[in-house]
């Protein structure tokens, strides 16, 4: 069984994947040398269009500074480079799919991806379990179980990005300071060993409007920016306040600042004052903020720092009513099929205040005689639909609202609440209290739970 995601697609598709070793050597996805003395840079531009090979090259390096980095081929494949956890990048050049290979492209890459996200899922949600019940002992571990698996994570949605159409909803809400915890977390190590102490002052947490992944870039991006530029012993402050329509994240350095010509740059793609930096990170932001129909301002002068503070908008007062607490626990079916990951999300889920009960299956849920506020339900079970299964509670009046648990994305037509796995039980909460706020704006609350 082979090691890694991209190497298992790369056999399996022919597509051609390079691999750094730590000693600068170069090998193919079967483990052959490319010829001695290559870089991985010269091995990447030399299978790219002579136009691309800059920012070919350009991507080997953001992601040899821990960026993954995707750039589209004329040709409609994709050149994506990952970084490795030594500081090597491994390097996967797709090919397009001919129309009729493309269905049994997406099932491969789809079946591939589904079972790195139940197991990940799994992961995540055990090791929120852990953190929340834990002892002192075990939180490193535990952090460093739930900081590997995001990498994963993203390394599952990038291998469904080849076949499909990335999901393009901006809609989807985001607790602005637990993100900014989750991201500080990240890079406080590395931070540590530049003697760069990070400083996250917490607040009241504001739920804004905004994928997770967008805003885990955009903050990554800009702290990992403020502890590059500092000296040792300086400081990066990183925090979040509402204003008005907008929840804004500010990161603030103490490092050399700018000066105006470097200040007008900053956001240009490719532009740096660093030796090894690629000119990207602020190019990225944004683009990003402006997806997300934000602002950014940048406050900077020689000698007094930088302060950016990027403007996203709060989520509407709808989403927000659903994360207030009710007079009863909501009730909540999880249906699925994995029964570790059923353990584990009915744990997690009543760890956030959800009164939960589960099932294996069809059968077994609609054998349940208790009617409950929202139904999770895995979307493809070993005995039904979770889809069907769905609209028959809702039909039966067996359940109020529903949520469908997949890996793959939602088909057009779906009007379900719909969960991409893998994902942390406090994204599912969330969602299901999105829902329990809207049914409390149409019924009395007092029959929620």
């Amino acid at each position: 069984m082979t090691s890694h995601p991209f190497t298992w697609l790369a056999q399996q598709l022919g597509w051609t994947e390079l691999i750094e070793s730590p000693d600068g050597s170069v090998l193919t996805s079967r483990g052959e040398p490319v010829a001695a003395g290559t870089r991985l840079e010269d091995a990447v531009a030399a299978r790219v269009p002579h136009v691309l090979r800059g920012r070919a090259i350009e991507a080997v390096r953001a992601a040899r500074l821990g960026v993954p980095k995707t750039l589209e081929l004329p040709s409609g494949g994709r050149l994506m480079c990952w970084p490795n956890d030594d500081d090597t990048v491994r390097v996967l050049v797709t090919r397009p799919a001919s129309r009729a290979s493309e269905p049994a492209l997406a099932d491969l890459s789809g079946a591939a991806s589904h079972e790195m996200a139940n197991a990940l899922t799994s992961i995540l949600g055990w090791a929120d379990v852990g953190l929340a019940n834990r002892g002192a002992q075990a939180t490193t571990a535990l952090r460093s179980i739930k900081d590997s698996a995001e990498s994963a994570r993203a390394i599952a949605d990038d291998i469904l990005a080849m076949v499909r159409t990335a999901d393009t909803d901006e809609t989807s809400t985001t607790m602005a300071d637990a993100v900014c915890g989750d991201v500080v977390r990240l890079i406080t190590p590395q931070a540590r060993r530049r003697s760069v102490e990070i400083v996250h002052r917490q607040g009241k947490d504001v739920l804004c409007r905004a994928p997770r992944n967008k805003l885990v870039s955009i903050l990554w991006n800009l702290i990992h920016n403020a502890v590059s530029v500092a000296q040792p012993g300086g400081h990066v402050e990183v925090w979040v306040e509402s204003q008005g329509d907008f929840v804004l994240f500010n990161v603030r350095d103490d490092g050399p600042g700018m000066d105006r010509t470097t200040r007008e740059r900053a956001f240009e793609p490719y532009f740096t004052t660093r030796d090894k930096g690629t000119g990207l990170g602020l190019a990225v932001v944004k683009s990003f903020v402006s997806t997300l129909g934000g602002k950014i301002e940048l406050q900077t002068a020689p000698g007094r720092g930088a302060w950016f503070r990027i403007h996203v908008p709060v989520a509407s007062p709808l989403a927000r009513r659903g994360s207030g607490i009710l007079p009863r626990l909501p009730r909540v079916l999880v249906v699925e099929n994995d029964p570790i990951l059923r353990e584990m999300l009915q744990l997690a889920l009543e760890m956030h205040q959800l009164k939960v009960s589960v099932a294996a299956g069809r059968a077994e849920a609609l054998n349940a005689t208790e009617h409950v506020d929202v139904a999770v339900v895995d979307l493809n079970l070993d005995d039904g639909d979770g889809i069907e299964l769905i609209e028959t509670l809702k039909r039966a009046g067996r359940a109020t609202e529903g949520v469908i648990i997949s890996g793959s994305s939602p088909p057009p037509e779906c009007t379900l609440t719909w969960i991409r796995k893998p994902f942390q039980p406090s994204e599912l909460a969330e969602s299901i209290r999105e829902l329990i706020g809207q049914l409390s704006g149409q019924h009395d609350i007092s029959r929620l739970g």
